[in-house]
Parts: structure tokens; sequence; C-alpha cells
């Protein structure tokens, strides 16, 4: 059922989010629409890859790396909602935060550059030389230029930076768009395969008894699990996308979820 969902939502999000009617002008500017198409693509690409996969086996379904996709949704869907709360400025932020990026990236293949071992060594210089070394100049300037706007002041009165472009961790920005429960329940859960832990190997458990038994193959509840997880997130993005643009399109986005 949860397949079909999915499917449902993803068509909806081809046929009536991604066309010319739809992406319409937003008081917040040029920058906040373009955020919020390209999360949306991201959803309809990630999406999209979910359900080719498990048309082609369902058998074999990859669930464990649909978990990390699903994983990556959530973080989109909780980030999307926590700019459109204050689009203009949270926009502008995130985009120009790219600077910092970019500038760490800089400093951290410089460390490296003459590390002991040789074919990263010859990577990293490859990149520096392809992509940094040509525009050091520009990278240096745009990070000057939007430094001040990701520091803080600590209790100790020390300047720190932030740690990322809302200076807030993925459990705080949650809370901020009332999805604490999701982060709680579901995001460590999805977390888990990320990061390897014995989970990852349980998921293709036949046998708990000793010794125990291996499968490739996945199972049923936990496909039906993991395009729930993936449809609840973008239903919710596509109902925060349809009421930023005016798009009266909520009635549709329920009918997805409707038992057919």
């Amino acid at each position: 059922m949860s397949v079909a969902i999915a499917s449902r939502l993803h068509n909806l999000a081809r046929t009536q989010f991604l066309c010319d009617e739809a992406l319409t002008s937003h008081d917040a500017g040029i920058e906040y629409i373009s955020l919020m198409v390209s999360f949306l693509l991201h959803f309809c690409s990630t999406i999209e890859a979910m359900l080719s996969l498990w048309k082609l086996n369902p058998n074999s379904f990859p669930v464990s790396n649909a978990l990390i996709l699903t994983r990556c949704l959530f973080e989109v869907n909780v980030t999307a909602l926590y700019i459109s709360d204050q689009p203009k400025e949270r926009a502008i932020s995130f985009i120009e935060y790219h600077n910092v990026l970019r500038m760490q990236a800089f400093h951290r293949l410089s460390k490296h550059k003459n590390c002991d071992k040789g074919q990263w060594s010859s990577y990293i210089n490859a990149i520096l030389q392809q992509e940094y070394i040509p525009d050091q100049n520009t990278i240096e300037q745009e990070y000057a230029r939007v430094k001040s706007q990701f520091e803080f002041t600590d209790r100790n009165g020390k300047l720190r930076p932030f740690s990322n472009w809302a200076n807030k961790s993925l459990k705080e920005i949650s809370q901020a768009v009332n999805h604490e429960i999701e982060y709680d329940l579901f995001y460590p859960e999805l977390s888990e395969f990320t990061h390897s832990t014995i989970h990852l190997a349980d998921l293709f458990l036949k046998s708990k008894h000793w010794p125990p038994q291996w499968s490739t193959h996945a199972d049923e509840d936990n496909i039906d699990l993991v395009f729930a997880y993936a449809s609840e997130f973008f239903s919710c993005f596509l109902s925060r996308f349809s009421q930023e643009f005016k798009l009266t399109l909520q009635k549709e986005i329920d009918s997805c979820s409707i038992i057919k």
C-alpha cells in the first residue's frame, strides 16, 4: 500500500507541482523559489529511484539503501519547513553559507595535500589545482564578505563560527517546525542504517535463533515501512509547497493517501 501512495505522490508532484503554472512568483524572492524547487526535485528524484528499484525486483529491493535515502528526505523536509517560516532571510542565509563551506573545503584539502598516502595526495592536489587554486582569491573574498553573518559570541565572550548555516542542530530545527516526534521516533531508526549499527545486519536475519540464518531478500513489512516513511515526509513537504505557492492542491495531496 505504501508503495502505491509514494507512486501517487510522485505522479502528483511531477504533473501538478513541476509545471509553469505552479512555479509562480513568491514575495520572498528568487532565492526562496529556487531552493523550494530544488528541494522538490530532490524529493521527486529520490522517490522515483526507490520506485524504480522496487519495480525492477520487489524481492531484492535494497531496503537498507532506501532507508538511508529516506533519512535524507526527512532532513530536506524539516530544512524546507524551517526556511519557509522566514523565507527571505533564511533562504539567503542558506545560500550564502556556501561560501563558508567552500572555504572549509579549501582548508581541508590544503591540510592534507602532502599526506603520505600517495593515491590520496595525487587526488587532493588535482582537485586543488582544478577547482580551488584558480578561484582562491574569489573564495577568500566571498568568505570574508559573509564571515560575520555566521559567527556568534559564546558565554565567555569569545567569537565562534556557526556549526552550520542556521547554527542549530537537526533536533532543534525539527522542534522548531513541530517535528520533534518524527525526529525522536523515526530519525534514529533511519540513522542506524547510515551509521552501520547491528540493525543493518538484523535487517537481513531470517532467524534470530542460533546459529543465525541470513537472507538477501527484503522483508515485505520493511518495504512497506520505508515507503510509508518516505511518503509521509513527501506529503508534508508538498503540503507546505502548495501553501507557499498558493496552489490549492491539498485535497489532491490528501487523496494520495486514501486506500484504493
